[in-house]
């Protein structure tokens, strides 16, 4: 009796810790279950979702937590008809800016500057060409200027939270919505997704699927299209087919409020009155489909503008960054464009337009000092006489190559 109470003594001192850690991991996928949905349904709302009318309550950005390193949860609700409002069937979003008008209400509670009026925008834009604003010849290093710009654009908040009232971007529950899913294609399937974040509301994005017979890579690219296209328009004309069909996942943020109109405009100008461009939420957006690509376990991420889509892209490179390869074919200065009516009102506002940009725009600009591979090519992905439209050199074949190369496992 003795000896098999020794040898029960024994076993249970040899096999307890691997008894401890089973009964751990049973609990941490029970956890890991609830937070992706598996035991629970429909859509969490934020409390973001109604124009807030001067009710704070309704701007409570505080989210589930997760153990998870990305809070992600998805969500299949295959042929839910998504539209932001304002839409009216257009899928370019043109007329999407609600929920951004909702982030200029909430955000104020945060911000210590959150209420410039319109005439001082207006005579800030006047004092750049007056001379009156000088260009930033500071010698920044790229952590630096990141410290700076999250600073003098009011974004900080977004991205790293604020105590006791919600959290950093990656703790921040996003909820992913499949809404669509298309594998009538032979060697990628194209699926329609819309993210859902507490601050800026509801976006759609296209991803591009290559089978997985397709190379077996593990990257996946985000690609950000110009004024007044979309998604299913970018994926045909600017290479999302054709990195699909070489083997890597893309990602095409369709991104709202942005057709050189009067809602961009607007939407602009009523971001500027709490010291924060418009662009930088754009950006951020990329930060989101950056964390949920991470979520997914996608080894290497690269990242691709075209025209706005481009000024959204360096702008993210110097306030996040964190992707494998860049290609861009555009910039700005971040100040003109806009004109000045007879009243003395400011119209055709586009989303970069900003006087503190405009300031660090040389250092934004020197792509020099970007630490990731970086690839500059003509607009349009092209070389060309700007008279006659004739092509001089087509980046296609560079950039599928450059892509391939710095995105290998």
């Amino acid at each position: 009796m003795a000896s098999i109470q020794r040898k029960l003594k024994y076993g249970f001192r040899k096999y307890f810790p691997f008894l401890i850690a089973f009964a751990i991991a049973i609990l941490v996928n029970v956890l890991l279950a609830f937070d992706d949905g598996l035991l629970s349904d429909g859509l969490e709302t934020f409390g973001v979702n109604a124009r807030p009318d001067g009710d704070l309550a309704k701007c409570i950005w505080k989210t589930p937590s997760s153990l998870r390193k990305y809070n992600i949860k998805s969500i299949d609700k295959l042929g839910w008809p998504w539209e932001c409002s304002n839409s009216r069937g257009d899928r370019r979003g043109c007329g999407c800016n609600d929920d951004y008008l909702d982030f200029v209400f909430c955000a104020g509670q945060y911000l210590t500057i959150n209420d410039i009026s319109h005439g001082e925008i207006r005579d800030r834009f006047r004092s750049i060409s007056s001379g009156e604003r000088p260009l930033s010849h500071d010698e920044l290093n790229p952590n630096q200027l990141k410290q700076t710009l999250l600073d003098v654009t009011n974004i900080r908040f977004a991205y790293e939270g604020v105590k006791n009232q919600f959290q950093s971007i990656n703790k921040r529950q996003l909820i992913v919505v499949t809404i669509r899913e298309d594998n009538s294609r032979d060697k990628y399937s194209e699926i329609e997704l819309v993210f859902k974040d507490p601050l800026i509301g509801e976006f759609r994005a296209l991803l591009l699927k290559p089978s997985k017979s397709q190379y077996n890579r593990s990257s996946a690219i985000i690609s950000l299209h110009g004024h007044g296209y979309d998604p299913e328009y970018h994926s045909k004309n600017y290479l999302g087919e054709e990195l699909a069909l070489n083997g890597h996942s893309v990602i095409i943020i369709s991104s709202r409020s942005m057709c050189a109109g009067n809602t961009e405009s607007i939407t602009t100008m009523e971001m500027l009155k709490i010291g924060i461009p418009f662009i930088l939420l754009q950006a951020y957006e990329v930060s989101l489909v950056k964390k949920y690509l991470k979520h997914k376990s996608y080894k290497k991420i690269g990242l691709i503008g075209h025209s706005g889509g481009s000024v959204i892209g360096n702008l993210f490179m110097r306030v996040d960054g964190g992707v494998d390869a860049y290609v861009s074919d555009f910039m700005s200065d971040f100040y003109g464009g806009y004109r000045f009516s007879e009243t003395g009102s400011i119209e055709g506002l586009q989303h970069e337009k900003s006087y503190v940009l405009w300031k660090y725009n040389l250092l934004i600009n020197n792509f020099s000092t970007l630490k990731t591979p970086f690839l500059r090519v003509g607009y349009d992905y092209l070389d060309k006489d700007i008279e006659t439209g004739e092509v001089y050199y087509n980046y296609k074949d560079d950039i599928v190559r450059f892509f391939d190369v710095n995105l290998m496992d």
